[in-house]
């Protein structure tokens, strides 16, 4: 480190010595920040420092309480002797994990609108001005960065706190029969109690919903189970449902969570129901009929339904449909060589949405007036791929001019890759709450 500090000086004072000749400019790259850049014929001196110490405005959480029209937040905070000002900011603690350095954080802070620097240390303040609304039982994070008399961020501080959970009115629970389990489905009744004024759906793969909401807490700020369920698991119900879950694994154990609330919107517990899904296929040959669907149009788009049925021997799918013209032109597909079809579909590296389990009716996006070829595959119960399922077809001639289908790619699924209705896919269009930029939070010493 001490070389490559006498390095870079040396190579600063040459630049700055030869600026009329040479480069005329000195840029300062940090990690996680933009180039800053000075004009060399401008800079008096660059030299080196030594501070000693931490230098961080320590946090602690003093107390939480719930208001009616807002939240209040007690805390202390105490600066080292070479810390000068700190900024501070409170966060889901999910979020707050997300932050792999301090320089990631002091990045965070910088992205901030009006957020204000503090130079006082505090022993039982109120933090105001948070832009955001807390949830009972709900884990949360006081994050501070100190700054030393350079204005130069360093290090943070942080304490995590955890809001009491809501009075409950009554005993809001969910009754429920479990009416069928199939290989790729099930289906379940419920009926919420009367003290039970909603409830929400999710079925995860059995011990798997903590560690999913130890991941996406970091994306998204989720501060409980509880709060990830809302945003990506069935829509909130208030009255009797027969539900089911498609597509699904055979033989895989799933739980599903029902998230009963109050008349106040209040969290009851979970009711957990496990779920075995029943094993499906034989060891006989799999195999797959190919049958053509409706052809339609909306908005100038069209699309085409395709039927992929697998026999009963088979265990899972996969299915694809693509232009002929690529089948038989492009080297990536084999130039009419259907066996890089069939390597291509059963690739051990596949990721596991490929995988169709029962029949599989599908809207797939094509040009009209154009050849295609869907292919599908299936595999039986000892892991053994069938035959190539083949079927080349034409879309009919329904427009004028149709555009031809553009080389090179499979045709886009239409309808979701994966038909998994309340089953806990990251990435389908969660309705989580948005991540705010500004912040002018106060602090207030009782």
């Amino acid at each position: 480190m001490k070389k490559f500090f006498t390095t870079l000086a040396l190579a600063l004072l040459t630049l700055a010595a030869s600026a009329q000749e040479n480069p005329n400019r000195v840029i300062v790259k940090q990690k996680y920040k933009a180039p800053v850049g000075y004009l060399a014929e401008r800079i008096d001196s660059i030299y080196f420092t030594k501070l000693e110490g931490r230098v961080a405005a320590d946090v602690k959480f003093l107390s939480f309480s719930k208001g009616n029209l807002t939240d209040t937040i007690r805390l202390a905070v105490t600066k080292t002797p070479e810390c000068k000002s700190y900024k501070i900011a409170c966060m889901p603690a999910g979020q707050a994990n997300s932050f792999a350095s301090d320089a990631a954080l002091e990045q965070y802070f910088d992205q901030l609108e009006d957020c204000p620097t503090f130079t006082d240390d505090f022993t039982n303040a109120t933090l105001t001005g948070l832009d955001m609304e807390f949830q009972s039982n709900g884990t949360y994070s006081l994050v501070t960065l100190g700054y030393d008399k350079y204005g130069i961020a360093c290090a943070s501080s942080r304490a995590d706190f955890t809001t009491p959970n809501s009075d409950l009115v009554g005993d809001p629970k969910v009754l429920y029969t479990v009416v069928e389990v199939k290989p790729d489905n099930f289906t379940i009744w419920f009926q919420p109690n009367d003290d039970c004024h909603g409830y929400y759906l999710c079925a995860f793969k059995a011990g798997t919903a903590e560690e999913l909401f130890e991941k996406w807490s970091k994306e998204e700020g989720f501060v409980n189970l509880q709060d990830m369920i809302k945003s990506w698991g069935s829509d909130k119900y208030t009255d009797t449902q027969m539900y089911k879950w498609s597509g699904m694994e055979p033989g895989t154990d799933y739980e599903v969570y029902v998230l009963p609330v109050d008349v106040n919107e209040a969290d009851a517990p979970f009711q957990i129901i496990p779920i075995t899904t029943t094993e499906s296929g034989g060891e006989g040959e799999a195999t797959v009929t190919i049958k053509l669907g409706d052809f339609g149009e909306v908005g100038g788009n069209y699309f085409q339904y395709v039927w992929f049925t697998p026999n009963d021997e088979a265990t899972l799918m996969r299915d694809l449909v693509l232009a002929k013209n690529d089948v038989m032109t492009q080297d990536y597909w084999g130039k009419g060589d259907l066996e890089f079809i069939k390597e291509y579909l059963t690739n051990d590296d596949m990721p596991d949405y490929w995988n169709r389990y029962g029949e599989d009716y599908s809207q797939w996006g094509v040009y009209a007036n154009t050849d295609y070829y869907a292919f599908a595959i299936a595999q039986n119960a000892k892991g053994e791929w069938g035959p190539l399922a083949t079927l080349e077809f034409r879309t009919p001639a329904s427009a004028p001019g149709a555009a031809p289908a553009k080389p090179g790619r499979p045709c886009v699924r239409l309808d979701k890759v994966v038909n998994m209705h309340s089953y806990f896919e990251p990435g389908k269009a969660p309705n989580v709450m948005p991540k705010s930029r500004k912040t002018r939070v106060s602090l207030v010493e009782e």
